[in-house]
């Protein structure tokens, strides 16, 4: 499920520390897709593999 995040993401959402979508720790965290990051306007995007609660959902999920 790739996604570009509407906020800027913290480094421990980045890193799989944190849930991408409420940024809360947990040992409880499940694969949560892909979050992608440019490094500067017009430039890549960076893809990360990020992880969330099991009850938590993007907004895009509940469509």
């Amino acid at each position: 499920m790739p996604s570009s995040l509407p906020t800027p993401p913290t480094y421990e959402q980045l890193h799989g520390t944190a849930c991408i979508v409420c940024g809360g720790p947990g040992d409880d965290l499940t694969p949560a897709g892909h979050a992608y990051t440019p490094n500067g306007p017009g430039e890549i995007h960076h893809g990360w593999a990020v992880r969330r609660h099991p009850v938590c959902r993007r907004p895009e999920e509940d469509q």
